[in-house]
């Protein structure tokens, strides 16, 4: 395809996103491989509109001509209804190892949104207010902005909107979570996790797909938590670490400024997705590299080269288990 064309691709992308906000920039990718920077400014069931960021130009851009990534991506902007599920055939568009060493691996990620869910601590009422758009537009690139570094990419396989499976014991289970304390040595407690798995109906979440869970709250200044080398990780959207609890909780930020200062949703998805593929928390009492995404002193968002070496092998097993997967799925 004519380089011309492509641009005229993307500017479509932009058109039909037409949902009245400022998308951020990302790279725009047709089905034969090749890319484009623009800005998304609006979209339709056919076509985006984009605006190329070199040169300011809107061009027009038939979604069949996007890449999987970049469809399921308007696609999740388009209403309120919640992205489908992929197909093994895009699974395996998602999933991508690549040829070169240093090259980017791509990973498909599903998201679910819990709802009609309410917890409450200090008087604040919580319930999961993070949105799809909200996803889609601000804390997915981030995420990836955060993995860039380790030349990692989360591609959204869906989003999923559902209600709390039902518990046993559901009341006493809520009051139990929102009134989960640390102890003396900071630990959280672990028996609430068992159940946030449970509302979260984590025994029947994708065999294979990393799932990230948003949940109201998590106990006291717990933000996340994730399977160490699994694919399951829930965050919290309300927190109080940032007064160690000593006010009520209020929303998580969607992202924040650099440097770090509090953090954010977008920091703790792409810390816990670090456990995720394998990364542990730095000893504080011995590391000397600071601002690091997976804590110890003075956190941040940097990965060392030995954290990007693991998640790199990590995230090649996960992939190639995906897509092992979708063969044996479709000769099932």
């Amino acid at each position: 395809m004519k380089r011309r064309n492509l641009i005229t691709i993307l500017a479509v992308i932009l058109a039909l996103c037409g949902c009245g906000f400022a998308a951020e920039i990302r790279t725009w990718t047709s089905t034969d491989g090749k890319t484009i920077e623009a800005r998304l400014i609006e979209s339709s069931d056919n076509e985006v509109k984009i605006r190329r960021v070199s040169d300011g130009r809107q061009f027009s851009i038939p979604l069949t001509r996007l890449s999987e990534v970049d469809r399921r991506w308007v696609e999740a902007l388009g209403d309120d209804s919640p992205s489908p599920a992929a197909t093994s055939a895009d699974l395996t568009e998602l999933t991508q190892i690549p040829e070169d060493p240093d090259g980017t691996i791509l990973l498909p990620l599903r998201v679910y949104l819990i709802s009609d869910l309410e917890l409450e601590q200090k008087g604040v009422k919580m319930s999961t207010w993070v949105t799809r758009e909200d996803f889609v537009e601000t804390v997915l690139p981030e995420i990836n902005r955060i993995w860039k570094a380790a030349r990692i990419e989360w591609a959204l396989e869906s989003i999923v909107i559902q209600p709390a499976a039902e518990v046993p014991d559901r009341e006493a289970a809520i009051e139990y979570i929102q009134n989960a304390k640390r102890n003396a040595a900071g630990k959280s407690d672990p028996a609430r996790m068992p159940k946030i798995h449970a509302f979260c109906d984590k025994a029947n979440g994708h065999p294979v797909v990393n799932s990230l869970y948003f949940f109201p709250y998590l106990g006291q200044t717990s933000q996340g938590n994730a399977a160490m080398r699994g694919n399951f990780a829930v965050v919290g959207v309300w927190t109080d670490k940032p007064s160690r609890a000593v006010r009520p909780p209020q929303k998580s930020l969607l992202v924040e400024e650099l440097p770090f200062k509090i953090g954010s949703i977008g920091r703790t998805c792409a810390h816990e997705l670090g456990h995720n593929l394998g990364l542990g928390h730095p000893d504080s009492a011995t590391q000397t590299q600071f601002g690091l995404l997976m804590g110890g002193k003075k956190s941040g968002y940097e990965l060392t080269s030995e954290e990007i070496a693991l998640a790199r092998k990590t995230a090649t097993d996960r992939a190639t288990k995906i897509l092992q997967w979708v063969e044996s799925a479709g000769a099932d």
